[in-house]
């Protein structure tokens, strides 16, 4: 192999190279949004949960007022 080819090869390989950069730099801010999008779900799933929890606790304490123990119904 000549100088001459060595030295077009290796251009060929930072031409390849450098034309992958743009497209992994797009991956990785895609990534790391949906990596945010991802945390953002789980704190609001955490946040509706809490939500649920505390409706159904007022709920069952609605009822209980309601139902009583029985005294009120002479």
């Amino acid at each position: 192999m000549t100088n001459g080819t060595r030295v077009h090869l290796h251009l060929r390989e930072v031409m390849s190279s450098c034309s992958i950069q743009p497209e992994l730099s797009k991956n990785r801010r895609r990534l790391r949004a949906q990596l945010l999008r991802v945390k953002e779900l789980r704190r609001e799933a955490t946040d509706l949960k809490e939500v649920v929890a505390e409706q159904t606790l007022a709920l069952r304490l609605l009822k209980k007022d309601m139902l009583g123990d029985g005294d009120d119904r002479d």
